[in-house]
């Protein structure tokens, strides 16, 4: 689940990572298929949203993944469009050796 309860992700053994959106729209909410993407070569370990601060100061929902492929992606919450694709934003390797286990948002503290 998303900081702000309007989104929440899955990873399944298709390799893929779905993203679903809450609908107000109607009097009862909904969840809404918002995009998916088959991102990781294999099984993907972790999934985690976090809130950053974007150029606007408004509050910026994201959302990454791990997998045992060593790989970290960043996806744009904010871009993904019922029915079609999670866009990704970023993906960067983050070890040679270890295969993680878990992925966990570490937001930095200003003072």
């Amino acid at each position: 689940m998303s900081p702000d309860g309007q989104y929440f992700a899955t990873s399944d053994d298709q390799l893929a990572v779905s993203l679903f959106k809450k609908d107000l729209s109607n009097d009862a909410a909904e969840w809404v298929f918002n995009g998916k993407i088959r991102s990781h070569e294999i099984e993907i370990t972790g999934l985690t949203f976090g809130s950053s601060i974007d150029e606007n100061d408004k509050e910026l929902i994201r959302l990454f993944s791990i997998g045992a492929d060593r790989r970290c992606f960043e996806y744009d919450v904010k871009n993904a469009k019922y029915g079609g694709s999670l866009p990704v934003i970023e993906c960067f390797t983050i070890e040679q050796e270890a295969k993680p286990t878990a992925l966990i948002w570490y937001p930095t503290i200003d003072f």
